[in-house]
């Protein structure tokens, strides 16, 4: 098992780029792997949550809900091929999404993880005073993932996210987010708009003019790229659901 964990990190280290130059084991009840990175990012290519501008188009380079199919993997009924769907983008790396985001001119941009979607969100538009709209049937979805989630399968995780970016986001019209589930398929997106990510994709601020060209070319590139959205000017709760 050891030997397949280290193999297993070695070719991903190597596919990014990355050497493994030391380490140590630990004899424990449960298996763990993990690795501390250190690195450098050339003058100019550092991306801040707080350069993002009004009028820029909001894209999602990776499908939401790996927590709510992490979920149903524990309780026994996930299918096989929500299992693979999960698994196979919670394995494929960011770095051809940052790459195509530098050829389109992103000026600001978040990885999705624990937080989920509008958690992230919430740090661009805090970070750089804008607002933004989400377009939730935008939103790209893994295998059965709404499914899980209206049988009731939302991680603890995921429902804090809810209920911590509450205050800050609307629905279209002006109506507050409830802090918990509501009934109905834009209550359910909702959700899955705060559902805790691993290792999500990237959003990414992009000139509107190029957003169009950016997710063809990240579609291209295998990923279930979207536009989700858009940025604006802020509001008392900068996120407007429509």
């Amino acid at each position: 098992m050891l030997d397949a964990i280290l193999a297993g990190g070695a070719r991903t280290c190597a596919a990014a780029g990355v050497a493994i130059v030391g380490g140590h084991s630990v004899r424990d009840a449960e298996l763990k792997y993990g690795l501390s990175v250190t690195g450098e990012v050339a003058s100019g290519a550092l991306w801040s949550n707080r350069t993002a501008q009004p009028g820029q188009v909001l894209v999602l380079t990776k499908a939401l809900g790996t927590g709510v199919i992490g979920q149903a993997i524990k309780k026994g009924v996930a299918s096989p091929a929500a299992i693979a769907a999960a698994t196979a983008s919670m394995t494929t790396l960011n770095q051809d999404a940052a790459r195509i985001g530098h050829a389109h001119g992103v000026t600001s941009a978040t990885d999705i993880t624990g937080f989920g979607l509008l958690g992230h969100l919430r740090n661009i538009v805090r970070g750089s005073r804008v607002g933004a709209r989400i377009e939730l049937e935008q939103l790209p979805l893994l295998l059965d993932a709404a499914h899980h989630l209206r049988e009731g399968l939302c991680p603890a995780g995921s429902k804090a996210n809810r209920a911590f970016v509450a205050d800050l986001v609307q629905w279209e019209g002006g109506a507050p987010l409830a802090a918990a589930d509501g009934d109905g398929e834009r209550e359910l997106l909702a959700s899955l708009a705060c559902d805790a990510q691993t290792n999500g994709g990237l959003l990414l601020c992009i000139p509107a003019g190029r957003a169009t060209e950016c997710v063809a070319e990240l579609r291209a590139a295998g990923l279930p790229a979207a536009a989700i959205g858009e940025l604006c000017e802020p509001a008392v709760r900068p996120i407007e659901l429509v």
